[in-house]
């Protein structure tokens, strides 16, 4: 039987991509089994994190890079170098949200999913629990489309 001894190698650097791929905007990349999300700083600096949105999990490195920080393409969290999270929006601060309706970001590259060419959106949101491990997850656009989601676990 082979045993990788892994933490072994995370004590070492490693040689992943060319800086340029990082031009373009934030990279996934795995290493050593771990999801990683390599990006540019304000700095122009190289920085890694997880592979992770603190807030709903969503994969940080389908968001974008803006003003040195990681935003979440999700709901447009973002994150310092550090993985600290520096900015949580406020989507709608004129008008009161109903609890189950979001606003989240709406990049060009969702407007096709989503029906909305907009670059935010008004989602509303039901959910059904079944129990005593299930969720139905109803999500309806003003364009009609609607995602429905079930989570078992």
């Amino acid at each position: 039987m082979l045993v990788t001894q892994q933490p072994v190698f995370r004590k070492f650097w490693h040689a992943v991509m060319p800086l340029s791929a990082l031009q373009d905007g934030p990279q996934p990349f795995t290493l050593l089994g771990e999801d990683i999300v390599l990006f540019l700083d304000a700095q122009g600096q190289p920085a890694a994190l997880k592979d992770r949105c603190c807030h709903r999990t969503a994969k940080l490195s389908k968001g974008v890079c803006h003003n040195g920080h990681l935003q979440c393409g999700y709901h447009g969290w973002q994150y310092n170098r550090a993985g600290q999270v520096v900015v949580i929006p406020q989507y709608a601060p004129e008008r009161a949200i109903p609890k189950d309706y979001c606003t989240p970001l709406n990049p060009a590259r969702f407007q096709r999913i989503s029906g909305v060419k907009e670059a935010l959106t008004t989602r509303h949101m039901r959910n059904a629990y079944y129990l005593p491990f299930a969720r139905r997850l109803d999500i309806e656009y003003p364009s009609g489309i609607r995602h429905i989601i079930l989570n078992c676990f």
